[in-house]
């Protein structure tokens, strides 16, 4: 399964689980002892943000059709507003 494939069955997921948690329940500790349940979502949205400036970056120099025929980024601009799963999705021709 490719990271694309990957993506489209974890965001679903991620959602359901990020959604569940409360206000108070962001200091509670993970099996990651240096973070907490805070920590972790900071770290996800981080790692998040930088693969889409990376992607943004690389897709910004691609010449060579990539998935399907299509040429990356060729899809949809995201909105100013989006998040950064939301970014890739519109460089990658795929939808949240």
């Amino acid at each position: 399964m490719d990271v694309l494939d990957q993506l489209d069955q974890l965001g679903p997921l991620l959602a359901t689980v990020v959604g569940g948690i409360q206000a108070d329940q962001l200091d509670n500790p993970t099996p990651c002892t240096n973070f907490t349940v805070g920590g972790v979502l900071e770290h996800m949205i981080g790692g998040a943000t930088t693969l889409v400036a990376n992607v943004e970056a690389f897709a910004s120099e691609a010449l060579e059709p990539m998935r399907g025929g299509d040429t990356f980024a060729a899809a949809t601009e995201a909105a100013p507003s989006a998040t950064p799963i939301e970014r890739l999705a519109a460089f990658t021709g795929r939808r949240t």
